[in-house]
């Protein structure tokens, strides 16, 4: 059963027809964009997903650390994350062969993935199923995948009137290290580094090569920081998720993974 809580509403993974009427009180079609209005109008529950979902979404964009490596709020992660749902339920795009995300959209998608009630509920709700393919970042598919991402592009562009949104420049990144962040970017520039690089402030950005299975990867150590790491594969936005093998992605010797160590709080 749903349980109403405020203004939010827990969905089970079975939701019948009276929670769904339930469901579709919550929050009133003209607070909504109008571009999920057209894109969910034939969907049984329609745009209430926006609001049922909304802090399990924004807790998601917060575990993807978003801040740090695009330069957004986590505000705005979520709803480029929501507007991917939408998108993709209009599509019919059960199995991920019509749209691909942006670099922001998948970092929220993989946290929301790995909250399997939550994941579960918003596929019910939504009434279709919403595969996430690994395979799909792979360099088997880049041509397919950038076709995909133009598409998707193009139909935020067209329901949304305004292009995706894209990691920002940061000038204070690279001049403030000691507010306990560090620039992502650096990790993915240190590709050949041999010794250590140290900078200013609180946080030692040590670039490290190591060996991982038969793949060279590259980290980035801050000093005495509890951190936790994220995963992806340098030239290419594809991020590894945990617990899967290199096969999985299709990666070679020759290809490089940089672990990117993210202080939690201040070092």
């Amino acid at each position: 059963m749903s349980k109403a809580i405020g203004r939010e509403t827990l969905v089970s993974e079975e939701v019948t027809g009276s929670e769904v009427q339930l469901i579709s009180t919550i929050q009133p079609a003209s607070k909504v964009h109008p571009g999920y209005k057209t894109l969910l109008a034939k969907t049984p529950t329609g745009i209430v997903f926006v609001s049922v979902f909304e802090a399990a979404f924004a807790q998601a964009a917060e575990r993807s650390h978003v801040q740090v490596r695009f330069n957004v709020t986590p505000t705005e992660a979520m709803e480029e994350f929501r507007r991917l749902i939408a998108l993709k339920v209009f599509m019919k795009d059960t199995y991920a062969m019509l749209l691909s995300p942006t670099p922001i959209m998948d970092a929220v998608w993989h946290e929301v993935i790995l909250d399997t009630k939550t994941y579960a509920s918003l596929q019910t709700t939504l009434g279709r199923t919403l595969h996430h393919r690994p395979e799909g970042a792979s360099d088997a598919e880049k041509d397919a995948r950038e076709i995909r991402l133009a598409t998707m592009e193009a139909m935020y562009v067209k329901y949304f009137g305004d292009k995706p949104l894209t990691e920002r420049d940061d000038p204070s990144r690279s001049t403030s290290p000691g507010k306990g962040f560090f620039d992502q970017r650096l990790a993915n520039r240190a590709k050949v580094a041999e010794q250590p690089e140290i900078q200013s402030g609180k946080i030692r950005r040590l670039v490290v090569r190591e060996t991982w299975g038969n793949l060279k990867y590259h980290g980035i150590d801050p000093d005495s920081c509890i951190y936790t790491e994220i995963w992806k594969v340098v030239g290419s936005n594809m991020e590894l998720e945990r617990g899967r093998s290199a096969n999985e992605y299709a990666l070679s010797e020759e290809d490089t993974v940089d672990i990117i160590l993210k202080p939690v709080g201040i070092c």
